[in-house]
């Protein structure tokens, strides 16, 4: 099937060449450090940081045709898959990096969600048929590459939080790992689309119930949809992909 007007205008601004822009800026909103930055330089700093995510993979991958999943095995990362809450405060998890030891967890429930939205909003083949979870676990792998030592500065760029004299204590700005791991998501699986995408519907999947509602998705049983009075901040809300 199409997709209705509504989810059309959620996913449309995000095709163009800085559709991932507004997500990035938002990631950096929400980071207490970032709003050390200079507003009219977070642009820049999101950009220098999807440059080296998409430089990382570049190096990552070689000339290995290798999925994400067994780079992150060859590397010695624990992947285990999860069928409990994905939810944590406002964060809907489509998979969490830890260390040590090094692992991934992927949260079925809501790749799920998004999977079921993909077909039946006709996306799928739109968007390459991509796999989700190799996109997922691409983003993964950014972050125990980042954990490892094997990432550019930009990747965890650092503002000044304290003076005292000459003394300065610097710490990390972490939205820009996350902003740097969905470019090397999308360098990794060659995509011509942002994975914030991926976020987008999945917040339509997962809170807006009247998303689905509206494509005639079914509900299922077993999938636990987190309601909000304001369709619009289902939109505008958070999902972290670890």
């Amino acid at each position: 099937m199409m997709p209705r007007p509504e989810l059309r205008a959620l996913v449309e601004p995000l095709l163009g060449p800085d559709g991932w822009m507004p997500m990035a800026l938002r990631r950096l909103e929400q980071d207490a450090l970032a709003a050390r930055v200079a507003p009219g330089e977070r642009a820049a700093l999101a950009r220098a940081a999807r440059a080296a995510g998409a430089e990382m993979a570049a190096r990552a991958r070689g000339d290995r045709p290798a999925s994400a999943e067994d780079a992150l095995r060859h590397r010695g990362v624990l992947i285990h898959e999860d069928d409990g809450d994905a939810l944590c405060g406002p964060f809907v998890h489509h998979a969490l990096y830890t260390a040590p030891p090094p692992s991934v967890t992927l949260y079925r429930r809501p790749l799920t969600a998004l999977e079921d939205l993909l077909d039946a909003a006709g996306f799928r083949e739109a968007l390459g048929g991509m796999s989700v979870r190799e996109v997922v676990l691409a983003h993964e792998l950014c972050h125990h590459l980042v954990h490892a030592g094997r990432a550019p500065e930009a990747v965890r760029p650092r503002v000044e939080v304290l003076r005292i004299g000459p003394w300065r204590r610097r710490a990390v700005v972490r939205a820009a790992e996350e902003i740097a791991a969905a470019g090397f998501a999308a360098a990794w699986c060659g995509l011509a689309w942002p994975p914030e995408l991926l976020d987008c519907l999945t917040l339509a999947a997962w809170r807006d119930p009247t998303a689905l509602q509206v494509l005639d998705v079914p509900q299922r049983r077993d999938t636990h949809v987190n309601r909000t009075d304001d369709p619009a901040r289902a939109v505008r809300g958070d999902v972290a992909a670890g």
